[in-house]
């Protein structure tokens, strides 16, 4: 997810990608009757229309928690994993959201990378200590750049995140100039995707967008409204969702885009509203992790009686905190169908709610636990002096079965994604709870 296509300098080859990436969503940012032309991708569609696209159905209704009040707040103290007989302290770092509208997608990857550590480097790396230090990122690029340049001045031998886009955008750029390993657990942006130290356990969005428009096209939506965020996460969800609808046979005739923090959820769906009398619009999808602006919209779309579209989302609306913000207040939340990566196993899932002493569950959870194998793996066979650049040659070569699934990197480090990299997710708007519907074939 992200918020900003601002990145501090050392980072222009990421920006350049993600700036021309908006030149093309932002022109054709328009409420008039033609369609957004299908800009040429490489791709397939994740399933042929009309083609099944469940590999297998129905699943488990998630708990709803208790909600936590967000205020500022610093990352939880040092996690030390202490080792009989070890002879060094090796530091991790990891750099999360631990306030804001992603607080609770960066707790469980910190539970997820203690459980990890806890689970594995017993086996893989039995004679090192650990000590696992976070830095609260809040989600945003200059938190995110800090917190790397700190680890890379202790010495740390990689750094585990971020969550959001926007962050990881100039997280990369100390990386590459420091050359210190970064791997995120959900950052999805494909401007990410270069030959560099990062990597991430999440396919990109180049996948994501292809596999949500197929999702949705074979929902019966043709006509459908895009509302993203001018952001890396945001408007590179956008592009392929736009590239893969159109070239299945789609229309967008209506795109709403908003700068960080300047969405009007009112403004959106009166343009929605134009839309259907004058497009026949019969769907939505958004591409933001702004859930404040979501679940604003969701309920504005209700008043506006809007019930009849179908509404659809990127994987940063899968989140409780959607639900946290809609309150009891009526919404269209009933209509919403979100694509999410792979939550992993149930045995992993029921292990993780365990050790973490949670009812809820963030699917980021088990991309953060193979982020840390993957980690651990490559450390272990990392040529002296076991520095940034003997890991990342390590890290390459890296293939296993993790708890997420098949583990393994292409030659930009991201994800190699399968049949069951990605699920989606509808709302039990009365229970509150989101719902396992099945994986979506690419």
């Amino acid at each position: 997810a992200s918020d900003s296509s601002t990145a501090p300098a050392g980072n222009t080859t990421k920006q350049a990608v993600v700036v021309a990436a908006a030149a093309n969503i932002s022109s054709n940012s328009s409420s008039s009757s033609s369609a957004v032309a299908s800009p040429k991708r490489g791709l397939q569609p994740a399933v042929a229309p009309g083609k099944p696209a469940i590999v297998s159905n129905s699943g488990p209704q998630l708990p709803l928690p208790v909600p936590t009040a967000y205020s500022n707040v610093s990352a939880p103290a040092p996690f030390t994993f202490k080792q009989k007989g070890a002879y060094k302290t090796i530091e991790i770092g990891c750099s999360l959201p631990f306030e804001g509208s992603q607080k609770l997608a960066g707790e469980a990857v910190y539970s997820a990378l203690k459980m990890a550590i806890t689970d594995l480097a017993p086996k893989t790396v039995p004679h090192l200590n650990i000590n696992l230090t976070c830095f609260n990122s809040r989600c945003s690029d200059i938190p995110a750049y800090a917190a790397v340049t700190k680890f890379a001045d202790e010495g740390a031998i990689a750094v585990i995140g971020e969550i959001c886009s926007r962050a990881t955008v100039a997280a990369a750029g100390v990386a590459n100039a420091r050359k210190i390993p970064v791997i995120s657990p959900a950052s999805t942006s494909p401007s990410l995707s270069q030959t560099d130290y990062f990597f991430r356990t999440v396919p990109s969005d180049r996948y994501q967008g292809v596999a949500a428009a197929g999702l949705v096209y074979r929902s019966g939506v043709r006509n459908v409204a895009v509302v993203y965020e001018d952001s890396a996460y945001g408007f590179g969800l956008s592009f392929n969702f736009i590239a893969g609808f159109t070239k299945d046979g789609g229309n967008v005739p209506v795109v709403y885009s908003f700068k960080l923090n300047q969405g009007k959820p009112a403004d959106a769906v009166a343009k929605i509203k134009t839309g259907v009398l004058q497009n026949k619009l019969d769907g939505v999808f958004m591409a933001t992790n702004n859930l404040t602006f979501v679940a604003d919209f969701l309920v504005d779309a209700k008043a506006a009686k809007l019930d009849n579209l179908k509404y659809f989302g990127g994987d940063a609306i899968a989140d409780y905190t959607l639900i946290y913000n809609i309150g009891q207040r009526p919404s269209v939340l009933a209509n919403l169908t979100v694509t999410s990566v792979a939550p992993g196993s149930m045995q992993f899932v029921d292990r993780f709610k365990k050790f973490a002493n949670t009812k809820t569950y963030n699917p980021y959870a088990a991309r953060a636990y193979d982020a840390m194998d993957a980690l651990l793996r490559a450390y272990k066979v990392a040529g002296a002096p076991k520095n940034g650049t003997m890991i990342i040659q390590q890290l390459s070569k890296q293939k296993f079965q993790g708890v997420s699934g098949m583990v393994a990197f292409d030659q930009y480090g991201d994800a190699v994604p399968s049949n069951q990299s990605y699920a989606y997710i509808t709302w039990n708007a009365t229970a509150g709870t989101p719902i396992f519907k099945g994986f979506i074939a690419m």
